[in-house]
């Protein structure tokens, strides 16, 4: 029996001798449990590298550990838990790193926070790469090639956005039709406050506001957030144009045709 190809990337942890210390260096190993062609695997392990270094730099992550990227048959879609990131090896290049980039988000922050938080982080963090490489954005899951911003927008135009403490009482992602389409928000809305967030009071405020599961003053900070998306006056869009031709999604431009603004 074949043994799945193992590439172990390994860099030192680099710290700063004075605050405030340097986000750390990715340390992985790239397991090749799908049997990808060597010269592929080889190719991924400089991009998730790189990748890694930017998505800690972001994310202030000085010490996340060493982690397990496995390529794989076995899942769908990619995830995160303790440690290792299942990653669907069927995938182009360009689904690859943006999966990557959204479950390594997940190592580089943890998991004890809330859901809202969790997804928020890790869809903004991917969106914000790739807008600093003036890449296309993400034509995946969630934003499907609209900013996170102007999702929040549309929602907030067609009655859908509902107050933020709904989205931090989501205790993971829900079933069913409506729990299915507010789960999504949930990842888009996240998204948006997070990024939202880092901006107006930076790395250090993000990090406490996770390690709680959502800020102190929230409606305060909801107010301000929902003043700057309607301030920038995203242009508005028809989500069908966006969303995939599959009844999953068109139940979301189902939802999403309500007439009448949000009050």
């Amino acid at each position: 029996m074949r043994l799945p190809l193992l590439l172990h990337l390994a860099l030192p942890a680099v710290f700063a001798t004075v605050l405030p210390l340097r986000a750390a260096e990715p340390e992985f190993r790239l397991v090749n449990e799908a049997r990808l062609p060597a010269a592929k695997v080889k190719a991924l392990g400089p991009v998730f590298t790189g990748l890694g270094q930017r998505v800690y730099a972001l994310l202030g992550a000085t010490d996340p550990g060493p982690v397990e990227a496995l390529l794989t048959r076995e899942v769908d879609i990619g995830y995160y838990h303790q440690g290792r990131i299942w990653l669907p090896a069927d995938t182009d290049d360009a689904d690859l790193r943006e999966t990557w980039v959204h479950e390594l988000a997940h190592h580089a922050t943890g998991q004890d926070s809330s859901f809202l938080m969790k997804e928020g982080v890790a869809s903004y963090t991917v969106e914000a790469l790739w807008r600093e490489d003036g890449r296309a954005l993400p034509e995946g899951w969630p934003q499907y090639g609209q900013r996170l911003d102007a999702w929040v927008a549309l929602f907030a135009a067609r009655g859908q956005l509902l107050p933020l403490d709904s989205y931090f009482a989501l205790p993971g992602y829900q079933g069913g039709v409506d729990g299915d389409f507010r789960s999504w928000q949930a990842y888009v809305v996240g998204g948006s406050f997070v990024g939202w967030l880092l901006r107006e009071q930076g790395i250090a405020a993000f990090r406490q506001a996770f390690e709680r599961g959502q800020p102190r003053d929230l409606q305060a900070l909801e107010k301000a957030w929902r003043a700057d998306i309607a301030t920038a006056r995203w242009p508005a869009f028809d989500p069908a144009e966006y969303l995939p031709a599959r009844p999953r999604y068109q139940r979301y431009v189902q939802r999403l045709a309500a007439a009448g603004a949000e009050r």
